[in-house]
């Protein structure tokens, strides 16, 4: 797959319909100090797409914006901590703490928030949130005393929040749709996975997929084949039913079960069936380089992880540019892709070194 874009992000990777910006001078690593205990009393390129051009007015003292994440392997969170890092260290006067709940749900970082103290006032707090929806008493409390709160990744909009930074689902259920059908060649059928369980994010992206199926009059979706969180439990019934299904065209994955250690020579299906799936990390490019998957459909985390400190300094600075919600475009990453996006990942590890505290 060729790219158009000189994308400083995700070399090589494609980017449908979006233009990339100019790329950033390396972001030296910021130590995390104790200095910024208050702040922790409180509480996260492209030109024409995620990077927008930074607001121009000065920051007249050093302002807090808090980052609270999911957990520190996380490889969304880290890439989102390096494109933040990677803005802060264009900017002066903004320190960045980023912070990790007690554990890896939604109702730890729920917990970690109803310890926010908003009389300490830090400026801005952006959550990269695993259910949204449990987060409306904090965020309300946290509004209300006037701080700025930006969702990365889930939305519930009747929280209260300011912001909503995120992927666009239905260009991504309608973009894992597209890739497999030009993959498609003799046998026109195929299976849909969908995490029945997730939250609405899940839910939109399934909505476009089948949004998009309703316009290829020729294919054939056998069936919707409905699955939990559980990955191990998910790929078992994946294996299995493609026993039954031998001469399948397709599989669509719309959710990212390839946080499970996968067997080296263990096949995902049977048969020739070309498989496409939601979700790029680094775990998954195994997959597409012995052939067992075809093609990742995702988001740049980084770029949204970057706009989130440009929204940041738009509160700070009162900028008269108004901060919007904002759904990135899918990018889709295919075999020959694979060595480009490890060099990112390479250097995504290396700016996201330092771990970030834990609330």
């Amino acid at each position: 797959m060729q790219s158009t874009d000189k994308d400083p992000t995700i070399a090589s990777v494609r980017r449908p319909s979006f233009r990339s910006g100019p790329s950033a001078p390396k972001t030296p690593r910021r130590r995390l100090t104790a200095a910024s205990a208050a702040g922790l009393a409180l509480l996260m390129q492209l030109a024409s797409g995620c990077e927008q051009r930074r607001p121009t007015g000065p920051l007249e003292a050093e302002s807090v914006v808090l980052l609270l994440g999911t957990r520190a392997e996380d490889p969304v969170w880290r890439a989102i901590c390096a494109g933040a890092r990677r803005f802060i260290g264009e900017t002066t006067k903004i320190h960045l703490e980023e912070i990790l709940p007690a554990s890896n749900t939604a109702m730890a970082q729920k917990e970690a928030m109803d310890r926010m103290n908003p009389g300490n006032r830090p400026t801005v707090v952006c959550v990269l949130a695993i259910d949204a929806k449990l987060l409306i008493q904090p965020i309300k409390r946290l509004s209300t005393a006037g701080i700025n709160v930006i969702l990365i990744g889930d939305d519930a909009p009747k929280t209260g929040r300011r912001v909503f930074l995120g992927g666009d689902e239905a260009k991504i259920g309608r973009a894992i749709l597209e890739t497999l059908v030009g993959m498609l060649t003799e046998h026109r059928t195929l299976f849909a996975m969908y995490n029945h369980q997730a939250s609405q994010q899940s839910t939109l992206r399934y909505e476009g997929f089948m949004e998009a199926l309703q316009q290829q009059a020729d294919l054939k979706l056998l069936r919707v084949h409905e699955c939990g969180d559980d990955g191990a439990a998910a790929l078992k019934s994946l294996y299995e039913t493609s026993e039954r299904y031998p001469g399948l065209g397709g599989w669509a994955l719309l959710y990212d079960w390839f946080g499970t250690d996968l067997p080296a020579d263990k096949p995902l299906v049977h048969g020739s069936a070309r498989v496409v799936s939601y979700g790029v990390r680094p775990e998954s490019l195994k997959l597409l380089e012995d052939g067992r998957v075809h093609a990742l459909v995702g988001v740049d985390w980084e770029a949204l992880g970057y706009r989130a400190m440009q929204t940041c300094y738009q509160f700070l600075t009162a900028s008269t540019i108004p901060a919007r919600d904002y759904r990135a475009p899918p990018i889709v990453v295919l075999p020959k892709d694979v060595d480009a996006y490890r060099k990112t990942w390479r250097r995504i590890t290396a700016a996201t070194a330092s771990r970030p505290s834990r609330f």
